[in-house]
């Protein structure tokens, strides 16, 4: 039984070249094209741009983090870990206000009444939905601590180290 990648191969017959671009399209690169129409695909596959670009951009980046002196190391350490405490406070605070919305949200179904017995079971979801709803704040509370107590130059290193795994 032919299968679609068989099929055109064993009804009509195929060129060579036609079977392996059919084939193609179920691996690696080409399988975007995997169900476009065969007229639709190009002569020749050219290399796409974006990861030219993005070893470019990562080039320039480790040559302008390289380039700095010692002043201007520490000025872009320290705004980097005022990003960073300020992403992980948002975070942490963002955590809190769901869980106090969830508890608000938790008090008025504890003290609801259920109209009719048949409606317990609802609360009982209502509750269950709520409990599992909550956020667990550790993560975000060590999270925290850690990048307050990190020395500013390691802000710095960790840029060059990233700049150079991104190339």
């Amino acid at each position: 039984m032919p299968t679609s990648y068989t099929a055109k191969l064993m009804d009509k017959g195929q060129d060579f070249r036609s079977f392996v671009l059919t084939c193609a399209r179920a691996m690696g690169a080409c399988v975007i094209q995997r169900e476009d129409p065969m007229s639709d695909l190009p002569k020749k596959q050219e290399p796409h741009r974006y990861n030219a670009e993005l070893l470019r951009k990562a080039t320039a980046e480790l040559a302008r983090l390289r380039g700095m002196d010692s002043d201007a190391q520490y000025t872009f350490a320290s705004a980097r870990k005022v990003e960073v405490v300020n992403n992980s406070a948002e975070s942490l605070q963002r955590g809190k206000n769901e869980n106090k919305r969830l508890d608000d949200m938790l008090a008025r179904v504890v003290a609801w009444t259920p109209p009719t017995p048949d409606h317990a079971g609802l609360k009982e979801f209502m509750v269950e939905q709520i409990t599992v709803s909550r956020n667990t704040l550790d993560y975000q509370v060590r999270s925290l601590r850690r990048v307050t107590d990190k020395p500013v130059r390691s802000f710095y290193d960790e840029a060059i180290k990233s700049a150079e795994r991104d190339i």
